[in-house]
């Protein structure tokens, strides 16, 4: 019989791969990482969940590494001015690495996770529900890292078909409820946690408008991202957005809507999983953004600049942005400039 180890979370749909293993009679070890004291909170709950399936969970303490290599990048990414994207990079540095090493040391044929993808060849396709299609969020793992992965059905069913299986099956109540939130930072406030946590200060800085001049004054350039329009904290005759933000002069670039779209940006490559130049792929800027036609060009300094057939709106510095070539990720990078 062959054994899978999967990643679990104590959610649904790790909860469902799992089970979808184990209906096709493989052996499957369920474990949990824990990443943050947030987690600390709910193993319990988790235990319960899988003993009441006859399965052992192993726990996996990971929190100095989920510091070192999550939280840190997170604060210095809000340092430098920009927007970092924790869950993204959690898969590349954390989770496809540590079941791929703990598949192998339990003797595993391979590992699974609950994520909608289809992996083939070592190369990371969409999952067949569109909307619930984790593709973006795996786009950044080492391609070495995607050796091993067996797929589930979570590649090829629809989440509404998922729900109602395991209501039949388990007492929903045990499950943990899906969060969009950071999962080391309390009630998403991450400005709270960058303050109290980390001591980032608030400082005044300048608003300054398209043309240099000061218009006002923010209490923290950390608090702001890009294409924010609300809590800007005074007001201003017209609707006013966020279009730059500059962490050595303490400033905050805002502008009206019209001026916070860009057709042309810059990436630095986290991952390329197939030869890309000058070829016509689509690419995603943010998880929930609808994909945009684009040409691409690998520079000599090794940067990618994309070329928009049209323009997206607040392009934002620090974030994952996924080049697709039809439903397989091609590559994969930080934006790191954005051409006006």
């Amino acid at each position: 019989m062959k054994r899978i180890l999967v990643g679990v979370s104590g959610g649904i749909d790790s909860l469902s791969a799992v089970l979808s293993f184990r209906d096709n009679d493989i052996d499957v070890i369920p474990i949990f990482l824990i990443l943050s004291e947030a987690q600390m909170k709910i193993i319990d709950r988790v235990k319960i969940l899988y003993k009441s399936f006859d399965m052992n969970i192993v726990i996996k303490d990971e929190r100095d590494r989920f510091q070192k290599n999550i939280i840190d990048y997170f604060i210095f990414t809000y340092k430098e001015g920009m927007t970092p994207n924790p869950c993204a990079m959690c898969n590349r540095k954390i989770k496809f690495p540590l079941l791929q090493k703990y598949s192998k040391e339990l003797k595993c044929g391979g590992f699974s996770t609950g994520h909608y993808i289809r992996i083939e060849n070592e190369k990371i396709h969409k999952g067949k529900d569109i909307d619930k299609d984790q593709s973006y969020f795996v786009a950044t793992v080492a391609r070495k890292n995607l050796k091993g992965f067996i797929n589930s059905t979570l590649s090829e069913i629809k989440k509404k078909d998922l729900y109602e299986s395991i209501k039949s099956r388990t007492d929903i109540s045990l499950v943990q409820k899906e969060s969009q939130e950071i999962c080391f930072i309390e009630n998403n406030d991450y400005i709270d946690f960058l303050n109290k946590r980390v001591g980032i200060k608030e400082k005044r800085g300048d608003f300054i408008d398209d043309e240099g001049k000061k218009i006002g004054e923010h209490r923290g350039y950390f608090k702001y991202t890009i294409g924010k329009r609300r809590n800007l904290e005074m007001g201003f005759n017209k609707r006013m957005y966020v279009k730059s933000i500059n962490s050595e002069n303490n400033t905050v670039h805002l502008t009206e809507k019209k001026n916070i779209f860009s057709s042309n940006f810059l990436i630095k490559p986290i991952e390329i999983f197939e030869d890309i130049d000058k070829e016509e792929y689509s690419i995603k800027t943010r998880y929930r953004q609808k994909e945009t036609k684009c040409r691409i060009h690998l520079r000599k300094d090794n940067l990618i600049k994309i070329n928009l057939k049209e323009k997206i709106e607040a392009v934002t510095p620090g974030q994952i942005s996924v080049i697709y070539n039809g439903d397989t990720v091609a590559a994969s990078g930080f934006i790191t400039r954005v051409i006006w």
